[in-house]
């Protein structure tokens, strides 16, 4: 099974504040949840991506996705758990 990462978010972080924008209220709920490793508030903020725009919304999902199997661009930060 993949590995999953558990580590710090800031790398996430930034991508999704570019993409979103520093002042968006999506960007700061999917921050506070990440931050503080609360599941249920990242549910709640990634649920509330379906009031977006389909591409920005496919963005946001991939990034995440990204960053939560380790693609490249996040590999080198680490902290990897086993997903099994």
């Amino acid at each position: 099974m993949a590995a999953m990462r558990t580590d710090d978010p800031e790398a996430l972080l930034a991508r999704l504040e570019d993409l979103l924008g520093g002042n968006s209220l999506l960007f700061w709920r999917l921050r506070q949840g990440l931050r503080t490793g609360s599941e249920p508030l990242v549910a709640t903020a990634m649920e509330s991506l379906r009031l977006y725009p389909p591409r920005l919304r496919t963005e946001v999902e991939d990034e995440v996705l990204r960053w939560l199997l380790g693609s490249p661009g996040y590999a080198a930060s680490g902290g990897f758990a086993s997903a099994d």
